[in-house]
Order: C-alpha cells, then structure tokens, then sequence
C-alpha cells in the first residue's frame, strides 16, 4: 500500500530541492523500520500507510482554498507526516523501563500512547544530536529543520494551538508558519479513522474496555472520508445489514463520527480560515452516509448491549435538557412487552418532533397495557413527563407518584436495586419541580433533597450534580441568591471532576443568572459566555441558543435593545436551524417584548401572534398561555382595553385548565388593572382580591406581589384625588370581595 502515493505527483506538497527529495525518502524508509514491529498493537494502526493517508488529506485539505505553502512549509510538513507518531515504538522515552514488549502491562502501553506526540518530538530531536543511536534520515537537513518538525509533530494532538512555541519563524529568508502547519496535520491525522486501520481479529484476543472496543468498531464500520471541493467532509459508513432498523445503534455510531470530527475541526477552524482554507463550519454536521453490508462483522453480545444503554443515557439526558424535566426509561429496552416497548418509541418520537398533543393521545392508549411493575414504573415516569410538559401538573404529580409506590416494593428493590432507586430519584426530582412551579418552595426543595440523598447513596455524581442545581433553583425563587449561588457551584465543581460539559455549561448559566438577580449584569454576561463557548465546542446547539437568549436578556436590562435584539434573533436562528419549536416560540417572544419596549407596538404584536400559532400547534399549553398574556398588554398599551381583556382572560382559562397558580395570580392582577382602567372598579377589585386570596396560597413572594398592585390602585387614586371611587372601597371590602376566590 505504501507505494500507492507519490508525493511529486501532489501538487499541493511537491518539493522541488533535491536535499528534501532526498531526506524525505530516508525518513520514509526509516519509518518503516520504526513500524516493522508494532509496540501497540492493541490500537489502531499508525505505520507508514497511515502517513500516506494523513499526507492524501493533507493535499484535500489545502484544495479547500487558496493557501500556498513554500518549499520549506511543504518538507516539514511532509516529514511531520512521517515521523509523527513514531513516539508509540519507543516506551523508555515515557519514562518506563526497558523490558520485551509482552512484559508491559497495559497501563504502560497507555502511558505510551498518552505520551505519544511529545515523544516523538524528542526523539526527532535526539536523532540529529552527536553520536546519537537513533537515525531517522534527517541528517542531510539539519539546521532548524528538525526543530521545526519536531514542534509541528509534537502539536498533532492535544495541545493547544494557541503556543507561543507555534509562532511564525523564519528559515532561509522564508516564513514558516508553524500554527498552520500543526493544524493542518493534526484535522488530517483525525480524519484517517477507516477500516483499512483496525484488525478485529486481534481486537477478539485482548480484553480492554468498552471504549477502545467501540473505538476499533468505529473505524472499522467507516468505510470512507473524503473533502469535497466546498470543504465539506463526507462519511460514509457501513453498517451490518442486521442494524438497519435499529435506530439505537444507527445514531450511536453517527453521533460518535459527528462528535469526533466536530471536535478536530473546532480546534483548528478558525487557524485554517486565516489562512484562506474554507472548510465548513464546525457548529454544523459532517454529511454521513450509510451503506448496508451482509458480510460485515456484528457487535460481540456484550459491546451490543454497552452501546444500546450508552445511547439509551445519551437520550435521557438529550430529553432531561431539552424538557426540562427527568427522564427514565432503564428497562424498555430490553423488555419483553412488545406493544410498550412500540408505544413507547412513538411517544419518544412525538416528544422529539414537540407533538406534545399525539404524545398525550399515545399516554392514554398506553394506559390499557399489562406491564409488569418495572415497566410500569417507567411508563409512570415517562407519562408524567408528558403531562408536565404540556402543563398538566397534577396529572404528572399522580404519574410520578405511582412511580414511587412501586419502587417501594421489595421484591423490585432486591433484583434490580440500583435501576429502581434511579427511577425513584427521577421521580421525586420531577415532583420537585411541580412544586416549584406551584409556588410551594419549601415542598419542592424536601423532594429535591430526598432525590439527593438517594443519588449520593448510589454514588451517581451526575443525578447528584443536577439535584444540588434544581436545589440552587429554589433558593434563587426564595430570594436567598447566596445560598443558590453556593448549591449551583458545588453542582459545577462536580460536572468537572466528571468530565461532563454539558451540565458544566448548565452550572454556568445558572450562575450567570443570579450574577443578574443581584444586578452584576457584567459578571452575568461573564458567565453567560463561558457557557456559550462550552456549548459552541461540544457542538450544543440548543444550549448555545438558550446560551444567546440569556446574554440578549442582559443585554435588554442594560438598555441595548439593538444588541439584545441581535442575541435573540441569533438564538432563534438556531432553534429553526436545529427544528425546536419551543425554543423557537420562546425567542419569538423574547424579540416581541423588545420591540415592546422599543415603542414599535405592530411589530411586537406579529411576533407573540408567531409565537402563539407555534405553542398551539406544539401544544405547548403554558406558552401558549403566556402569549395570550403578552398579546393582552400590547393591546392595553395601545389603548384598546376590550381586547386586552379579551386575550387576559383566554389566557387566565388555559392557565386555569393546567393548574398554574403563580400565572393565575398575575393574570388575574393584569385583569384587574384592565377593569380599573375601564372604572369599572367593583370588578377589578374582584379579580385583585382573587389574586390576593390565591397568593396566600401559593407563596409569600406571590402574595406580596398580588398585595402590592392593590397599594398600588389605592395610591395612584389617592395621587388624583379620586376619593369619589375610593369611597367604595369600604363597601367592597365589607362585601369580602376581595377575599373571597
């Protein structure tokens, strides 16, 4: 194979001096000497074949562009391309002693292949020192050569490209642009990932873990990868026909590629741009294609099912971010009830297109099934989840405490201990947040904390790391931000002892928010941002969106409604980009507030009317809700009091029908405005002192709220002198209007 390539027939890297000719093919055959006898030969191949495909991507890559590199740029590159990697065949440079290759232990070999890169470095280093034992055909180009190749090997993988160690040089009165030149080698070393790497009968032989297991399988079912002229990659992947329905084990291995590559080429994006080469944005998805073969090797049983419950997690935490609420569905996907494992998988469907209306229906249907109790505690969870999300709290309230019930159950605790206590925290967390959203702060953070406890009994950090935030949630509600800012950083040093940047970038954001609570809008938009580039580098682009909204938030408390206006529109963007209507919606009313606040009342009114027609069509209930809402105080705001009163009380019946008493009480206290304005004061006291009595109920901080717009009534008649209509109040209070639901 390696005689398949000739480097002076690659336009892009030929070499013209013969001194390079010349030492470019000692170092090739020198590699191949290196290569002769794998030390690693647990991983994936890295000999000269994997060279001469880096060096083929290399020339693809700088196709992408107008990018030229000079005689000097194009041999560093091309022996960095050889020697690169050499590092994995010489174990006394990491530090260990020198023994046969089958006394290593595998976690010597790790430390070899972690090390990998900055070994290679010295060693071409060495090679070129006097008297030195190692040859690797740089002794023809000594000079600053082999520093150069040396450092552009060292920065293939890893390390940042922000170096000063990678600032242009200069050789022989020509720049020398080390940044690109790493960059440019470590995106094509990333993308040699095909089967022509892996050797499966080998892998049989080894017992390593899951991961390296799924990282042969990945190479193995990647058939090809190419660049086209646009710059955009291409993946093709072939699959066992067997997998062709089984969308679990489709969406893993394509997920695993986007990841992958989307993370190669964020580090080295914005490098290749500056120097004219125009690959597509990494924000987007590679192009995967996949092509279904007889004859290819199936999963091993056990790898199969590891990679089922890893893309079974995956999609938890995608629902639980996207939601709101936590989802458990340990046990469906392996249980023998055929007809809930297929209601479930099209409720799951409804969920991902926002159809919440088709995911009730199919709750309904699923409610007729036999189930035996450890499914019936995840259909329980699973049907709670649906009814929170449409707003329907006390129906999700009674869904998740049949969860409970039966996870209480013996016999369940002592087969599967650790799936039932999961279900059980996930189902308390949830209740948490209805009372949350009732107003009911001290009964939301007692569920909060009983999940907690359960987490840390059964040692998930991150089920632990997301109580400790929801808890943090509470506190900013109560209004205690020191308390919430400490349970949010707790929850933050945890997602980054775990690795998990995700919830890293939740903690953030959250963070930012009580910055904002406390009026540091700086220290705020510090926080926000950060989470921002979390997401932007993990390719998140709902939480990048959510991430947009929040800084165009602030931005609005600042007064620049023109960059506030700018960060919405870039979150709604997004989430049309990405097809997520709630997100959609809930900027769409973001952007109509600021033009609200920008006087331009027309245009803020045909965004909530946008907003409004996708909450229906979703059947989002409490957006819906509160779009009616935000309607009805632009039509006050222009003067027509009949329809704001209109769309309050369409909005106060939806709010009424999901059982949301904090929006109750505020719509009932925009009503009341209403009849103020209209002098129709016995029945804005009505619906004020409904909102006063429902507050009492709910919470002091609603209470307070729904009282002060009764001072507030009172004292701006006092201000006009109205004592005419203040005399009524007495009558009105005697007749317990106002106290009275």
């Amino acid at each position: 194979m390696d005689d398949e390539i000739k480097i002076e027939d690659i336009e892009t890297l030929r070499v013209q001096e013969k001194k390079f000719k010349t030492c470019l093919s000692s170092i090739k055959e020198a590699v191949k000497r290196i290569w002769n006898n794998p030390f690693l030969d647990h991983y994936t191949k890295h000999d000269i074949n994997h060279s001469h495909e880096v060096i083929k991507f290399l020339d693809k890559i700088l196709k992408c562009g107008n990018c030229t590199l000079n005689e000097h740029e194009r041999f560093i590159l091309l022996a960095a391309a050889y020697l690169h990697d050499i590092g994995m065949q010489f174990p006394t440079y990491a530090g260990l002693p020198r023994k046969i290759k089958e006394d290593y232990t595998a976690k010597e070999k790790e430390k070899v292949r972690e090390k990998h890169h900055e070994i290679s470095a010295k060693i071409i280093l060495d090679s070129v020192l006097p008297k030195s034992s190692i040859s690797l055909g740089l002794e023809m180009c000594k000079d600053r050569y082999p520093d150069f190749i040396a450092t552009v090997s060292k920065y293939h993988r890893k390390l940042s490209l922000e170096a000063e160690e990678l600032q242009n040089t200069s050789i022989a009165g020509e720049t020398i642009r080390l940044r690109l030149l790493a960059a440019l080698l470590r995106l094509a070393d990333a993308l040699d990932q095909t089967y022509e790497r892996v050797n499966l009968e080998l892998l049989e032989q080894w017992d390593i873990p899951f991961e390296s297991k799924v990282y042969w399988y990945l190479h193995y079912y990647v058939q090809s990868v190419d660049i086209d002229k646009n710059g955009c990659i291409k993946v093709w992947l072939g699959l066992p026909e067997k997998y062709k329905k089984d969308n679990k084990i489709i969406r893993f291995f394509e997920n695993k590629v986007k990841e992958t590559i989307k993370r190669h080429l964020s580090d080295v994006y914005k490098i290749l741009w500056q120097h004219d080469i125009k690959l597509y944005n990494p924000e987007e998805s590679p192009e995967i294609k996949i092509n279904y073969f007889r004859a290819i090797k199936l999963l091993p049983d056990d790898l199969l099912k590891y990679i089922k419950t890893a893309q079974k997690i995956a999609d938890e935490e995608e629902l639980t971010i996207k939601t709101g609420v936590v989802w458990y569905i340990d046990g469906i996907p392996y249980s023998d009830n055929v007809k809930l494992v297929k209601c479930l998988g099209t409720i799951f469907s409804f969920v991902e297109e926002e159809n919440y209306l088709k995911a009730v229906k199919e709750v309904e249907k699923g409610r007729a099934l036999v189930m035996n109790p450890l499914d019936k505690i995840t259909f329980s969870i699973i049907a709670g989840n649906i009814y929170y999300i449409t707003g329907n709290l006390n129906d999700a309230k009674r869904y998740y405490e049949d969860a409970i019930n039966f996870s209480e159950r013996e016999d369940l605790k002592e087969v599967r201990k650790k799936a039932v206590l999961q279900a059980r925290s996930a189902a308390l967390g949830n209740i948490g947040l209805i009372y949350s959203d009732k107003g009911d702060l001290d009964k939301a953070l007692e569920y909060h904390q009983q999940a907690l406890k359960i987490h840390r009994e059964i040692g998930y950090k991150q089920g632990e790391a997301s109580d400790l935030g929801n808890i943090g949630l509470i506190y900013s509600d109560k209004g205690d931000l020191d308390k919430a800012l400490e349970y949010h950083q707790q929850a933050l040093k945890i997602h980054r002892e775990i690795g998990y940047k995700q919830g890293e970038a939740s903690d953030l954001g959250n963070i930012g928010l009580i910055y904002r609570a406390k009026g540091d809008l700086d220290k705020a938009l510090e926080y926000h941002q950060q989470a921002l580039k979390i997401h932007r580098e993990i390719g998140y682009k709902q939480g990048e969106a959510s991430d947009l909204g929040n800084i165009g938030l602030i931005y609005s408390d600042k007064g620049d409604l023109d960059k506030a206006l700018e960060y919405h529109q870039q979150a709604l963007k997004i989430h049309r980009e990405i097809g997520y209507k709630q997100g959609e919606a809930n900027q769409l009313g973001n952007i109509g507030l600021i033009y609200s606040d920008k006087g331009d009342l027309d245009k803020a009114l045909e965004y909530h009317q946008q907003a409004l027609k996708i909450d229906r069509e979703i059947g989002y209930k409490q957006g819906e809700a509160s779009d009616l809402g935000n309607i009805g105080l632009i039509y006050r705001a222009k003067g027509d009091l009949d329809k704001a009163l209109e769309y309050h009380q369409q909005a106060l019946k939806v709010f009424i029908e999901i059982k949301a008493p904090s929006l109750i009480t505020q719509t009932l206290v925009n009503i009341a405005t209403i009849f103020f304005e209209q002098n129709s004061d016995k029945e804005g006291f009505k619906y004020l002192g409904k909102a006063v009595s429902l507050s009492l109920s709910t919470s002091v901080d609603e209470f307070n709220k729904a009282f002060f717009s009764l001072l507030q009534v009172i004292r701006n008649m006092v201000s006009r002198g109205d004592w005419e209509r203040l005399e009524t109040i007495s009558s009105i209070y005697t007749s317990k209007i106002i106290m009275e639901p």
